[in-house]
């Protein structure tokens, strides 16, 4: 099957990478060059499921729980390239003035997860491309029944069994209280903090040497890629640029912002900082809860650290701000005082797509599928979402049914 995907981010590498060994043959539109710093590049790697609970669905956190135990092993170990990844989980910690928000934080965290107690997956099947009536064949009451029919068994054979997702690492933990010495124990440079929440199913990954991983993986299984071409629009079978179009069996938009086929996105701009601590050393993520922000630190090898926190809505492509910068770098302070002395190597900023409810949806006809609204949730979920539509693909079966939104136009 001739394939065309739009869109370089981690979502359409992702998706290529998927693909590219099921003997499809594939293109791969990106508007900018594969270095370029898109939305995808400008992130820490944080893989953080239970911590997402506190803003998030609890479908989020399924779809990070499987990614976090199934797809990053299995993705970093098919790469073979030097990919910084750990599952080491993360602490999460607050001023003693600030106590309230951690309480907060755990406690609405501890509610989803008690929903989440005992919830099978759900396996819906639907119909798979190949066997869509044509638009002209009306559906008999006895395709729907036998549709119906399959559905329900294939939910009861779920029902019998937990995803093994769910299940989180270290005997089912997936938060703990630490107090002052069991701090110290984890993270010897938190010695000032008196109490912490251990959150030990979380990962991080260096998303940037992932997303080059990527490029260069698919590069060498012959893919085509269209550096530095902007897609127009899609339409069925065809994926439409400034200088021509192209045609294929089956395309797909994972244009992000970009993307025309959502009316209703809203971009989500985010500020990051890179710092060299050499003073400072850290094993896994920190949290730092505040009122008016949750910042974030995720340490890099060699004492480098991603600070951020700021979520901004606005359309905005623009530098850093003074405020956003002061009010980081003075809770890092906060965090640890050597980061007094550390280097700033540079700070980015970009846009991540999100739509109302902060889920991602995936629109389909018969032969597109358009992938958007992963919000700041892309390197958590996005393995996942890659999965459900490979399933979906040669199967029918799905997972995640509420993501899924089809339709009989052409989606732009």
């Amino acid at each position: 099957m001739r394939i065309g995907i739009a869109g370089g981010g981690i979502m359409g590498r992702l998706l290529c990478h998927a693909l590219i060994d099921k003997k499809h043959e594939l293109t791969l539109l990106d508007q900018d060059n594969p270095d370029h710093q898109n939305c995808s590049m400008v992130a820490a790697g944080m893989l953080a499921p239970v911590a997402e609970l506190e803003k998030c669905e609890t479908s989020i956190y399924e779809m990070g729980m499987q990614a976090l135990t199934i797809h990053w092993p299995r993705i970093i170990n098919d790469l073979d390239a030097d990919i910084y990844y750990q599952q080491s989980g993360s602490l999460v910690v607050a001023h003693p003035n600030d106590q309230a928000e951690l309480l907060n934080f755990i406690s609405m965290i501890e509610s989803k997860l008690r929903h989440c107690e005992g919830v099978e997956r759900r396996f819906v099947v639907a119909r798979p491309r190949s066997v869509w009536p044509k638009q002209s064949i009306g559906i008999t009451k006895l395709h729907h029944k036998i549709f119906r029919w399959i559905a329900s068994a294939k939910r009861y054979a779920a029902s019998q069994r937990r995803t093994s997702a769910l299940r989180p690492r270290n005997d089912g933990i997936l938060y703990q209280k630490l107090n002052a010495e069991e701090i110290i124990q984890l993270e010897p440079a938190l010695s000032k903090f008196q109490e912490a929440y251990y959150l030990p199913a979380e990962g991080q990954v260096d998303n940037q040497a992932l997303m080059h991983a990527l490029h260069k993986d698919l590069l060498a299984k012959k893919l085509k890629w269209l550096a530095n071409t902007r897609v127009s629009s899609i339409r069925s079978h065809q994926i439409i640029t400034e200088n021509e179009t192209l045609e294929f069996d089956m395309v797909f938009d994972c244009r992000g912002l970009g993307a025309n086929t959502f009316d209703n996105l809203q971009a989500v701009r985010g500020e990051l900082i890179w710092l060299h601590a050499p003073d400072v050393n850290l094993n896994r993520p920190v949290r730092l809860m505040h009122p008016r922000y949750h910042l974030y630190v995720a340490p890099r090898p060699d004492n480098i650290f991603i600070v951020g926190a700021s979520e901004i809505y606005a359309d905005d492509y623009s530098e850093i701000s003074v405020k956003t910068t002061l009010e980081l770098l003075t809770a890092l302070y906060y965090l640890h005082p050597s980061f007094a002395e550390a280097r700033i190597l540079k700070t980015a900023t970009h846009c991540r797509p999100a739509l109302a409810d902060h889920l991602p949806k995936i629109k389909c006809t018969q032969d597109c599928i358009a992938i958007n609204g992963l919000y700041r949730h892309g390197y958590l979920i996005a393995p996942t979402i890659v999965d459900e539509i490979v399933q979906w693909m040669e199967s029918g079966r799905r997972n995640f049914p509420e993501l899924w939104c089809f339709s009989r136009r052409v989606l732009c």
